[in-house]
This record gives C-alpha cells, structure tokens and sequence, in this order.
C-alpha cells in the first residue's frame, strides 16, 4: 500500500459516475484516484493523519498539495470498494468527528 505525495499541478480532476453517484476523481502517474476529503493548507496535519489511518487499513491513498489545499484520494485498484457500507461509514464518521473537532479549536 502506498501513501503518494504530489503537487496539486502534477494531477487531473475529472468527475465520474461510481455506484449510482457523480464522485470527483484525480489521476496521477496512470493510478486512478476517488477524491475523498480536501483540507485547507492550514489543516495539512489533518490530511496526512488521515491518509495515514487510511493506509494502516490497508487502503492506499494520494494527496494532492497545492497552497490552498490538501486533497486526499483513495486509489480506486483497492478493494475500497470491498469494504462494507459499516466500514465506509465508519471511516467517515472518523473523518466528520475530527472536522467538527477542529472546526471548535480554530474558532
């Protein structure tokens, strides 16, 4: 499993349809990626915390730097979509509790 790191200039965006939603995606040295969360620049240490989770479980992930923002992909060769709609909800309930929590600490 793979973290990757790459300039947000480095990547395509492009939008598809993936299971019965429109899902941004990035494409990155010919891996395909399902955009899943953007952090603004101040919040970076969030993104590779969370891309880190991401790749404990077993899911490789990219984030796409620039000075705005960070944005994190899941690679769509893993099993991601394998994974039950628990652990998907799981994995966002995570996501929705730290940004709440920072949203508290940076007002």
């Amino acid at each position: 499993m793979n973290l990757l790191l790459a300039n947000e200039s480095d990547c395509r965006f492009f939008k598809f349809w993936f299971h019965d939603q429109l899902c941004d995606g990035i494409s990155y040295q010919g891996e395909l990626f399902c955009q899943f969360h953007s952090f603004s620049a101040q919040r970076r240490d969030q993104a590779y915390d969370l891309g880190s989770r991401l790749l404990d479980r077993g899911i490789s992930v990219i984030i796409c730097c620039s000075r705005q923002r960070y944005s994190l992909g899941i690679n769509l060769r893993n099993n991601w979509d394998a994974y039950g709609e628990r652990e998907k909800q799981q994995v966002l309930l995570e996501v929705q509790g730290m940004d709440s929590v920072l949203s508290q600490l940076l007002r």
